[in-house]
C-alpha cells in the first residue's frame, strides 16, 4: 500500500516514532472536515445535537479509516464497535463542554466547537490507541 511513496515519506509513515506526529496531521485533516460538516449542518438547521451529531457520523466512516491506515497502520474491523462507543463518549463529552461554554459565554457554537476541538484531539489520541489501536495490532500492515 505505501511501496510507491516518496523514501522520506515512506519513512515517516512506517515508523512508530512518528506516530503521535501522524496522529496530530491526520486528526487536523479529520478535525477540519469535522468541523466543516459541523458548520455547514450548524449553518442549516441551528442546532448544536444535530450538528455535532451530523460531523460525529461523519468522522465514524472517515476517522476509522484514516486513523487506522495512516496512523497505527491497522485497521481491525473487529474493533470497529469499540471505536464507536470511543466515538460516542467523545460526543457526549464534546457536547457537555460545548453547552457549558455556550451558556457561559454567549459566544457562537461554531466559534466555541473550534476552541474545544483541541481538547477533544487530545483526550482522542489517549482513547484509541488504548483501546481501539491497541499496540499488539499496531503491524497489521508490515
Amino acid at each position: 500500500i505505501y511501496m510507491n511513496l516518496n523514501p522520506i515519506f515512506n519513512k515517516f509513515i512506517r515508523n512508530d516514532k512518528y506516530i503521535f506526529l501522524r496522529f496530530i496531521l491526520t486528526g487536523g485533516i479529520n478535525t477540519f472536515l469535522g468541523w466543516c460538516v459541523f458548520s455547514l449542518t450548524f449553518l442549516i438547521c441551528k442546532n448544536e445535537a444535530i450538528s455535532l451529531f451530523s460531523s460525529i457520523l461523519f468522522a465514524l466512516i472517515f476517522n476509522f479509516l484514516s486513523h487506522g491506515i495512516v496512523v497505527f497502520r491497522s485497521l481491525p474491523f473487529s474493533r470497529y464497535f469499540i471505536f464507536a462507543l470511543v466515538y460516542f463518549l467523545l460526543y457526549l463529552i464534546n457536547y457537555f463542554i460545548l453547552k457549558i461554554i455556550l451558556h457561559l459565554s454567549g459566544f457562537s457554537p461554531i466559534l466555541i466547537q473550534l476552541l474545544v476541538v483541541p481538547i477533544i484531539a487530545i483526550l482522542s489520541f489517549i482513547l484509541l490507541s488504548k483501546f481501539v489501536f491497541v499496540p499488539s495490532r499496531i503491524n497489521d500492515y508490515s
